[in-house]
């Protein structure tokens, strides 16, 4: 920690299935923290009191007494407007500032940075982000419980890869991405291929630009806008292959004590489904994306910096 620094909050966003769960999960083990999970679940909203990760349990204190924060939901298409709006914004502060050092989970939320940093303005964001193809590939080839019927949706989801148009919304994203192209919402901006392009490709592309549109969103909001704010940009891959230095260097950002985390879970990811097959690098061609974000290892926060900067000064060029 750097001397005389302020313990902050620690406000971690990036896109479902990038490994936010796993990284706050293991932020969360720190004994001064308070673990906030997915606070825009609209299951919560909803009523619901548990989930299959055991999450909730950890916001069930600071919604007692029951009423005093009402949680708010963020519905799937919700996610493509760049405010929280007023309800949403009194939970969310509400809920970080009820303990004096929180962790929260917000990939819900990776259209409204500004708005987060205009509420929350002395957190450290965390942008965490997965590779492109192995990102594609949760959504594409998700993971699950074996029984027959995902042993023989796994064999479609193989053979369909590059060409399937559908069978891909099992986070939501299909209904958000189709809802953002029909809208011509304004993340397109970011991509080479129009949204009428876009609406006619399979599913990959269609994945691998809102990747690519979603993540610049963010580093903008988080990163670019306000150079002097405490932020980090990592990946997936780099925490897996070094915890101990992203964690370092939440440390510095955060100014949080520290703490010997439990990283059993966190392990080495593998090469993504034919990672080395040429139809990545077309479609990245296609959208915008660099090649260099293309490689079996995944990418890295280097890399990302490098590409998220000169897209972002190419457009204000």
């Amino acid at each position: 920690m750097t001397p005389g620094m302020i313990s902050r909050h620690v406000i971690i966003s990036g896109l479902r299935r990038s490994g936010t769960t796993i990284f706050w999960g293991v932020l969360a083990s720190h004994p001064e923290a308070c673990a906030i999970d997915e606070p825009f679940h609209p299951a919560l909203a909803a009523g619901a009191r548990e989930n299959k990760k055991g999450t909730w349990d950890d916001l069930a204190p600071l919604l007692v007494p029951e009423g005093q924060i009402t949680p708010q939901a963020i519905a799937p298409v919700e996610e493509l407007s760049p405010t929280l709006g007023t309800r949403r914004t009194d939970y969310l502060v509400s809920l970080v500032n009820s303990r004096p050092q929180t962790v929260t989970d917000v990939v819900r939320c990776w259209a409204m940075g500004a708005d987060l940093r205009a509420q929350l303005p002395e957190a450290a964001y965390v942008h965490l982000v997965r590779g492109v193809q192995g990102w594609v590939q949760g959504h594409l080839m998700p993971t699950g419980p074996a029984s027959w019927r995902k042993r023989l949706a796994d064999a479609y989801r193989r053979t369909s890869f590059f060409q399937r148009r559908g069978f891909f919304d099992n986070y939501h994203y299909q209904t958000i991405i189709r809802a953002a192209l029909q809208q011509d919402h304004p993340i397109w901006r970011h991509s080479h291929m129009r949204p009428s392009e876009l609406l006619a490709a399979p599913a990959y592309m269609q994945l691998m630009a809102f990747w690519w549109c979603a993540n610049l969103e963010i580093y903008r909001d988080f990163v670019v806008q306000n150079p002097e704010a405490p932020a980090l940009l990592t990946t997936l891959e780099d925490f897996s292959r070094d915890p101990g230095e992203t964690l370092s260097q939440l440390g510095t950002i955060s100014g949080w004590s520290a703490h010997d985390y439990p990283l059993s879970r966190v392990r080495a990811l593998r090469p993504a489904y034919r990672s080395t097959a040429s139809a990545w690098g077309k479609a990245a061609e296609k959208i915008g994306i660099p090649q260099v974000l293309l490689t079996p290892q995944g990418t890295t926060a280097d890399a990302l910096h490098t590409a998220f900067r000169s897209a972002l000064e190419r457009r204000q060029s």
